[in-house]
């Protein structure tokens, strides 16, 4: 209390701190947490972000954020399933798994009746809940929340599978070295394995097949006459056309490969407000740096 902070807007939005001008270094962090009252431990982001993190996978705070996380736009796009709404939903016993939020309609009468909701709001979430019954291995995988494996690691997987959960299975039950695959470390292959060794992953997940059908995905490569074709692109800081999801698209489009970290085999960096490490590294490896504005131009 009483320190001088520097804050910004992350994503144009989300208060951040920049940076403690008093560090008076008076604040203790809890050593519980306030839901299940596990553990936490302090971890380092890819990004160097100090974050405090419940160790406790099954906690029931995480619980209603995998469920958030699942219906998210940019994932399964499940609407009316907000993290509020997901709680009273788990709290009622409604949903267990994946696999009971394409049953809903067993609590029909319920769900009409719990406040904030009627017969026109519980007609939307049906016919959201139905076309999330068709989709892609990749936004798919992306909204299960194995860590690190977000929506590119599910289109680089989604590629090498085509399309196929089954022979995603397989191979992972052959063993697969998922490090073969471009932009892939041995931290996201090992938290793979890990999540589906899980048996409370598992039971989270497999009742939820039954009610998916999985699409190949539409190529949107439509222009490979660009300097970003075949190339491995990374995007980084707060671009003012695109968000996050956008420029992926965007580049796929260009028949680029996006990437979501720098290494020696990056083409081009993508630099908006805010860079950070990854301009950083960049930098240091002798990569290829860009505005906005040079990349809107050189992609015509």
């Amino acid at each position: 209390m009483g320190d001088t902070i520097q804050v910004y807007k992350a994503n144009m939005i989300i208060p951040q701190i920049a940076e403690n001008l008093t560090k008076s270094g008076t604040y203790k962090l809890p050593e519980k947490c306030p839901c299940c009252g596990g553990a936490l431990s302090i971890q380092q982001t890819s990004g160097g972000t100090s974050q405090l993190f419940c160790d406790n996978p099954h906690c029931a705070a995480k619980l209603v954020q995998k469920f958030a996380h699942f219906c998210e736009k940019t994932r399964m796009n499940i609407e009316g399933l907000s993290a509020t709404t997901l709680e009273k939903f788990i709290g009622h016993g409604w949903i267990r798994n994946f696999g009971d939020l394409y049953e809903l309609e067993r609590h029909k009468e319920e769900i009409i009746n719990t406040e904030g909701f009627g017969v026109k709001s519980y007609e939307r979430l049906q016919a959201s809940i139905g076309k999330s019954r068709t989709c892609t291995l990749a936004k798919f995988i992306a909204g299960l929340g194995i860590p690190m494996v977000g929506r590119h690691a599910g289109r680089i997987i989604d590629k090498a599978c085509g399309g196929s959960w089954k022979l995603f299975e397989e191979a992972i039950q052959n063993g697969f070295d998922f490090t073969m695959l471009s932009n892939f470390g041995t931290t996201m292959r090992d938290n793979i394995y890990k999540w589906y060794n899980d048996a409370e992953e598992a039971k989270l997940r497999r009742p939820l097949l039954d009610h998916i059908t999985f699409i190949k995905e539409t190529s949107t490569m439509n222009n490979t006459n660009n300097p970003f074709a075949g190339k491995t692109v990374v995007a980084t800081g707060k671009l003012v056309n695109y968000t996050r999801d956008g420029i992926q698209t965007r580049l796929l489009e260009l028949g680029a490969h996006p990437a979501s970290s720098v290494s020696k085999n990056t083409d081009f960096l993508i630099v908006g407000e805010k860079a950070g490490s990854k301009l950083a590294k960049a930098q240091a490896l002798g990569v290829t740096t860009l505005t906005e504005q040079e990349f809107e131009d050189m992609a015509g």
